[in-house]
């Protein structure tokens, strides 16, 4: 093959990953971005990749059609028998998104194409950090995952978390998005 038949593909990088050290990532900054103000709840961007991470997966799938994915404890969850991911005690440790066609992860941090990168954030929580992917499960019906949330936060809340993460990406789209997709 001569070069110029050679396609060389540059990964999808957005948002905070387009400028993290892909070696020791640290986004402890989001802990500095107010979404809200209000005295009684205020939220940052933190909240949503250290809580409530499930209001964001969800926001990014209404948003774009982006699969959503959990990573979870799959020890706690066999010890204490549950089965449904759909269930309020189901040990999540991180959900985000999946885009299949470009093969990139989604979260407030914005896209990287690197699993192994993308859930390191998460690596003092799993077991084998090395067999991540095999404590990671599809959620496959949003409508069940966003009233499991409901139930558990309670709707008000988890209305009130919602709505600011939504505007957040809807006020900043191009990182969460691929260009041209």
């Amino acid at each position: 093959m001569n070069a110029s038949t050679k396609t060389s593909k540059t990964p999808i990088r957005t948002g905070y990953w387009a400028n993290a050290d892909l070696d020791e990532p640290d986004f402890t900054f989001l802990q500095d971005i107010m979404l809200t103000s209000e005295l009684t709840m205020p939220i940052h961007l933190d909240d949503y990749l250290h809580g409530v991470c499930s209001v964001a997966a969800l926001a990014l799938h209404d948003i774009f059609g982006y699969q959503i994915l959990s990573l979870y404890d799959v020890s706690e969850a066999r010890g204490s028998g549950i089965k449904s991911k759909y269930s309020g005690s189901f040990p999540i440790i991180h959900d985000f998104c999946f885009d299949p066609k470009h093969d990139i992860y989604i979260d407030v941090r914005g896209i990287c194409p690197d699993f192994d990168e993308f859930i390191s954030e998460f690596d003092d929580f799993i077991e084998d950090p090395q067999n991540a992917r095999d404590w990671t499960t599809k959620i496959g019906s949003a409508k069940k995952y966003r009233a499991a949330n409901e139930d558990a936060m309670g709707k008000e809340t988890f209305n009130y978390y919602y709505t600011a993460v939504a505007a957040w990406v809807k006020a900043h789209k191009e990182m969460y998005m691929v260009e041209n997709a």
